[in-house]
């Protein structure tokens, strides 16, 4: 089973936060800037992947 966009974008920006592309205590983009960014609908960023 493929892995759900919402889960790969959760999984690169947490990739992200761990290589310091978002320092601590600095926000990470809003939701119209990441949609773009990756290419996706808001809900998709919006939408909370499981932590199961």
């Amino acid at each position: 089973m493929a892995t759900p966009k919402y889960q790969m974008i959760a999984d690169e920006i947490r990739r992200r936060i761990h290589m310091n592309v978002y320092p601590a205590k600095s926000l990470i983009p809003d939701q119209n800037t990441l949609a773009k960014e990756f290419g996706v609908s808001r809900m998709t960023i919006k939408k909370k992947p499981s932590m199961a």
